[in-house]
């Protein structure tokens, strides 16, 4: 992972001033605001992308979406019109900078799928996040962010869940996260503050992560570390393997 220099993240955010999106921020309240971004490369079913807007739509939180253009025509009828008229609602179609819209003072929390980019643009902006891990490694890293750091609300317990579902009932079931239940977890998400002492506490915990993780960055010693770790593992696969054809 190369992580961009200062210079470039302040370009970055100077470019995203003209964006609609920021405009929009600049309205909210400090923190109020979730990002829901998950990135360009996995798919939600178009079922699944209507129970999402009905569950940030009945979550009652302003939240920022990013939709890839492809999906833009699935949200449900009059969705983008209710948010605007409420304030509540702004729908990005496409592309954003998202190092910018995260480290914005109106945005509090991030909804994710916790690829690796995202993670980290997460955590330096010391946003608590809001896991919806999809694929991969994924699932693993929901669960270090959810119950080892405590940074993190799960939206949904993964596959996991829906295999023992399908030992309970013989068959295979789809897969789908209902609103009420993004609702729920996304209203829980309020602005700094709030009297859930649970999130203000998650709230500190993944700021204490951010600055380590900034201090790292600017020290050099997370590359550093990075680099160190790839060297060692390629040493020890290399080692492994000749000892393997001696055998």
């Amino acid at each position: 992972m190369l992580w961009p220099r200062a210079e470039e993240e302040e370009q970055g955010a100077a470019a995203a001033k003209g964006h609609p999106g920021i405009a929009w921020l600049d309205e909210k309240a400090n923190g109020s605001v979730v990002y829901v971004g998950f990135g360009s490369f996995l798919n939600f079913s178009k079922e699944q992308h209507q129970e999402m807007a009905r569950g940030l739509e009945a979550s009652g939180r302003p939240f920022l979406w990013v939709l890839k253009e492809s999906n833009f025509t699935w949200l449900p009828e009059g969705f983008e019109e209710r948010g605007r008229l409420l304030g509540r609602c702004m729908v990005v179609k496409g592309w954003v900078l998202q190092t910018a819209i995260l480290s914005y003072p109106a945005v509090g929390s991030f909804l994710t799928h916790l690829g690796w980019n995202s993670l980290n643009e997460g955590l330096r902006a010391g946003l608590p996040m809001i896991t919806w891990p999809l694929a991969f490694e994924q699932f693993f890293t929901g669960r270090l962010v959810v119950d080892i750091l405590q940074i993190s609300l799960r939206t949904w317990e993964g596959f996991c869940r829906n295999l023992m579902r399908v030992a309970e009932v013989g068959a295979v079931e789809k897969v789908m996260v209902k609103g009420e239940d993004i609702a729920c977890v996304v209203s829980r998400f309020a602005a700094p503050g709030s009297a859930y002492e649970e999130v203000e506490a998650m709230r500190r915990r993944v700021g204490e992560c951010g600055d380590k993780l900034r201090a790292a960055l600017k020290k050099g010693e997370f590359v550093h570390t990075t680099h160190n770790n790839l060297d060692q593992t390629m040493e020890n696969k290399t080692r492994n393997t000749k000892k393997s054809r001696t055998r």
